[in-house]
């Protein structure tokens, strides 16, 4: 699973880089099965607008998993978003 991660990060990186052009979207859906999302939709913003590319995300969606996960995990993945939105000056 580690290696997935590291690998979703840096393909993150590369595609919040200059070179792909064009709009961007995060999609994380939170789901209770590994809480990885809970850090990575907000760790994308963070490397988008590191990037110089704010301007290019134009959708953020966030704990749409449809199966049975609880409330908690899904206040703490919109409290993370938030804050990363807050910190960074994303609309």
């Amino acid at each position: 699973m580690k290696l997935v991660k590291v690998l979703l990060v840096s393909t993150l990186t590369v595609f919040a880089g200059s070179a792909v052009a064009g709009k961007l979207a995060i999609s994380g859906d939170g789901n209770v099965h590994d809480n990885d999302d809970l850090c990575t939709t907000s760790m994308g913003m963070s490397i988008i607008w590191a990037a110089g590319r704010k301007a290019d995300l134009v959708h953020v969606e966030f704990s749409n998993h449809l199966g049975k996960d609880g409330d908690a995990q899904a206040n703490r993945h919109a409290k993370n978003v938030e804050t990363m939105r807050a910190h960074y000056g994303y609309a």
